[in-house]
């Protein structure tokens, strides 16, 4: 049977509701400029005057990471590019700003749209989110100095992977790597021999500070490359029993559940290299462990150093958790007081929603409600799981990732075993709003496909008149702040990677769909990745970010790393306990593997 699409996921799908009457006009592509603030975090806690938008004077030849495609109905596109006041054009490309599209009338009733400016509303007293200014174009000088500070530090991009393998001495992974590397490099001084704002001398000066350059990005490298293999396969050994020891001192400091929980995830060293990590002899909790030993040093390049290569980059995401543990909020020293904490207005919020759709029964009001709920209580829409679901069946393979805790800005983690101990009735009460939510979400379901009916109305008015009184419940409870980001979450999947060997494939890998927060997000959307999803912080290969596209390259080890910031009560959420990707990865010869990523979040 062909399956038929609910309406609220047509309504996912589309670009807009506004313009599903123009569904069977030709599609036209539509070039936008993103924007890039540094730091990441800069999408939930905006300061202007250390936040910079890298992609501010990007040129779509030469900075390619910094603009996307989206495919409107041609109309469409016209109307946008005559009006919108970021509209630029040189040569054969033209293109219009982010911002034009945020604020462009047509797009207003996105999906996607309606979602973001929901989560703004609900979090402006716990977030500060960028300014959709009005965009200008930026003057010939500025845009000269951007391109030069853009290939200054795309030429640092591309030689940090090699600069750090010889800095840790890792001989195989930097072998791996130095032929692209090179490549990349080339591809750089092509970029600048093509640049139409420069005359001969400008191009020919930046081309020779890059090549001056080289030499100290790579000094490490250069250093480690010329020793005997032998001797840097010693040091290198020396450097990760020093880390070991580190981490289980660190390990060693933790007590009770925490040591018991770290000692059971640092299992997962042994799927690289196993240093016997076990409880020591004598009873108690006190952890001992085997040290590297280079027993067989005429196969140390031929398996056991790409093993050691990927066990360290566990062994630091480990170390980091460890410290977190160490930092997290201690309930018996700190009860707080209940009643003492604000929480955003989730009753306020979802209620507007309800009245809005009893006031005017409807499929712009009904994907309004829906999303309300989705938002405030972080669970994902009809339509994101169809669509997930839809794409899983299209992928080669699907990947479980691992997720670590971080500390951030010295701050003192809730860890979500302690968020439920306490306030002992918000489980029981979570619980519940977990529940009636996706009663909520699957009445929704039934009223997009069968239409408006008092039954599933009144139906749907209980529901939400028990969440409510569930909310107004917990925020009386509250005795700790449980909305302000308090932590980052590390997740590492590693892509089709052998664990003894590295890829010399230059691979391009795009993201197809992301869920988290209660939100989705795929590149056809006319809003971009972070500005949706403002928890993410970074996402990257080992060969640099795939921000702000959701598009990179992945080489080396296959890692992929992605970084959230987190408050206690989206980290510890059952609706937001998993993170769910569709990434595609292409090869030179254009054969696209797709692979689901998912991750457990709240695991501590």
């Amino acid at each position: 049977m062909k399956k038929i699409l609910s309406p609220l996921m047509l309504a996912g799908i589309c670009l807009s509701l506004s313009s599903q009457a123009s569904a069977n006009e030709q599609a036209c592509n539509a070039t936008v400029q993103l924007t890039h603030y540094s730091p990441g975090i800069c999408y939930l806690d905006y300061d202007q005057a250390s936040c910079t938008d890298t992609c501010a004077s990007a040129d779509p030849q030469f900075q390619q990471s910094c603009f996307a495609e989206i495919s409107l109905p041609c109309s469409l596109k016209n109307d946008l590019y005559s009006t919108a006041s970021g509209y630029q054009q040189r040569d054969s490309y033209s293109w219009v700003h982010i911002s034009d599209l945020l604020s462009f009338p047509a797009l207003r009733s996105d999906l996607h749209i309606i979602q973001q400016d929901m989560y703004q509303t609900l979090y402006q007293d716990y977030l500060i989110f960028p300014v959709n200014d009005v965009f200008s174009e930026a003057s010939i000088q500025l845009k000269k100095e951007n391109f030069r500070l853009d290939m200054l530090g795309d030429s640092k991009t591309v030689t940090t992977p090699l600069n750090e393998a010889g800095l840790f001495r890792r001989l195989s992974l930097g072998l791996a790597l130095q032929d692209d590397m090179n490549q990349e490099l080339t591809n750089i001084h092509n970029k600048i021999a093509l640049f139409p704002l420069y005359n001969s001398t400008e191009k020919s000066t930046l081309s020779s500070e890059i090549n001056s350059l080289k030499n100290s990005q790579l000094l490490y490298w250069n250093y480690v490359s010329r020793y005997p293999s032998a001797s840097v396969a010693s040091s290198r050994i020396s450097y990760l029993n020093t880390k070991i020891s580190q981490f289980v001192s660190g390990l060693n400091e933790l007590s009770g559940d925490k040591f018991t929980a770290m000692m059971a995830k640092s299992a997962l060293l042994a799927t690289n290299y196993d240093i016997n990590l076990r409880l020591c002899q004598g009873g108690g909790q006190s952890a001992c462990y085997d040290p590297i030993v280079n027993s067989d040093p005429a196969s140390f390049y031929q398996g056991t150093d790409q093993s050691l290569t990927y066990f360290e980059e566990t062994l630091s995401l480990l170390a980091k958790e460890v410290e977190a543990m160490k930092l997290s909020f201690d309930p018996e020293l700190n009860p707080g007081t209940p009643g003492s904490f604000s929480a955003p207005d989730f009753s306020g919020f979802i209620n507007d929603k309800l009245t809005a759709y009893i006031n005017n029964p409807g499929q712009e009001a009904l994907v309004k409600l829906e999303s309300a709920i989705n938002v405030a209580f972080l669970q994902l829409g009809n339509s994101g799981l169809e669509l997930f679901d839809e794409l899983k069946a299209s992928t080669a393979s699907q990947i479980q990732g691992n997720a670590f805790l971080a500390p951030v800005d010295n701050k003192n983690p809730l860890l979500c075993s302690d968020y439920v101990n306490l306030d002992p009735q918000i489980e029981a009460i979570r619980t519940e709003i977990f529940d009636k939510s996706n009663e909520a979400r699957d009445v929704i379901k039934l009223m997009g496909e069968q239409g408006h009916s008092q039954e599933l109305l009144d139906r749907l008015n209980a529901l939400i008149a028990r969440i409510t009184e569930l909310t107004a419940q917990s925020q009386r409870i509250f005795s700790v702040d449980r909305f302000s980001d308090d932590r980052q979450i590390n997740v590492l999947w590693r892509l089709d990677g052998l664990p003894q060997a590295f890829s010399t494939d230059n691979d391009q890998l795009t993201v197809e769909f992301v869920a988290i927060d209660g939100m989705f997000w795929m590149p056809s959307m006319s809003i971009q990745l972070q500005q949706l999803l403002p928890s993410i912080e970074s996402l990257a290969t080992m060969k640099g970010s795939l921000l702000p596209s959701g598009d990179g390259r992945i080489s080396g080890m296959r890692s992929l790393n992605l970084t959230l910031r987190q408050s206690p009560y989206t980290s510890c959420s059952a609706a937001n306990s998993e993170i769910k990707m569709v990434v595609a990865v292409t090869d030179d010869s254009g054969t696209k593997t797709r692979h689901v990523l998912t991750a457990e979040l709240n695991q501590l």
